[in-house]
Order: C-alpha cells, then sequence, then structure tokens
C-alpha cells in the first residue's frame, strides 16, 4: 500500500510486554516509539535529531550532544529517561 500513514512506523509492529523493537532513523518517531512503550517494550533507533526532539521528564529539551560528551572511554555505556 502506498500513501499516508502507510510507512516505516513502529505502531505498525505487534509488541509484546519485554519486546525490544530496533530501528533505523526512519522509525525514529515519537508516535512509534510511544506505540511501542505504551504496549510494554522497549525502542533501541539510530536517531534523527530533526525528527526526534528528546525531553526530560519535566518537558525541558535534553542535549543528547551534551550527554554524549560525558562518556569518556570507549565501550562506556549511557542511559538517560527522555
Amino acid at each position: 500500500m502506498v500513501g499516508e500513514g502507510n510507512g516505516e512506523s513502529f505502531a505498525r509492529v505487534p509488541v509484546g510486554e519485554g519486546d525490544l523493537l530496533l530501528g533505523d532513523a526512519g522509525s525514529c518517531t515519537a508516535s512509534g516509539i510511544e506505540a511501542v512503550v505504551a504496549r510494554g517494550g522497549d525502542v533501541l533507533v539510530r536517531i534523527n535529531p530533526q525528527a526526534l526532539v528528546l525531553q526530560d521528564r519535566q518537558g525541558r529539551n535534553l542535549s543528547l550532544l551534551r550527554k554524549l560528551q560525558t562518556l569518556k572511554t570507549a565501550g562506556q555505556i549511557g542511559e538517560w529517561q527522555v
């Protein structure tokens, strides 16, 4: 199918409690991510900063670059609630 609402989206994928969905930048939309989380799943996506503005729990824009700069060694992992 072609047309609006028929593109790549996590919202169109079956998700169960505890599932982890992996996606490329095309899947990086707030509505798609929200659809997965609402069904008990988690997502790991390559971020598209033009399509997804990250905010903290207080609704303030989160600077991903600033957060990433806190990682100082190869292989170090960071996790932030957005």
